[in-house]
């Protein structure tokens, strides 16, 4: 299991809440984003600038379990920034 997927299951568990199943669509996203994310090369150019936006998204869980969740201007910027690393990542391996 990769660790930003672990660390988000662990916030989880210490609020005392079942993991994914009671949350929203966009929470079950960030985590879908931040597992692929992970598997970016290192070789890659875009590793670097995914480990940054991992950061983004991993606050955005840590708001996401304290019941607070992230403005939707600054999860939708966060959102589309991971599907066009990906996207970008992808292609290099082509």
């Amino acid at each position: 299991m990769h660790r930003s997927i672990f660390s988000f299951l662990c916030i989880i568990a210490s609020a005392g809440r079942s993991p994914l199943r009671n949350y929203s669509s966009e929470a079950k996203l960030i985590v879908m984003l931040l597992d692929r994310l992970e598997r970016i090369s290192a070789d890659s150019i875009w590793a670097h600038r995914a480990s940054g936006l991992r950061g983004s998204l991993l606050r955005a869980v840590e708001q996401y379990a304290a019941q607070r969740p992230p403005t939707v201007a600054s999860l939708k910027s966060s959102v589309r920034s991971a599907f066009y690393i990906l996207n970008k990542a992808a292609k290099e391996l082509k």
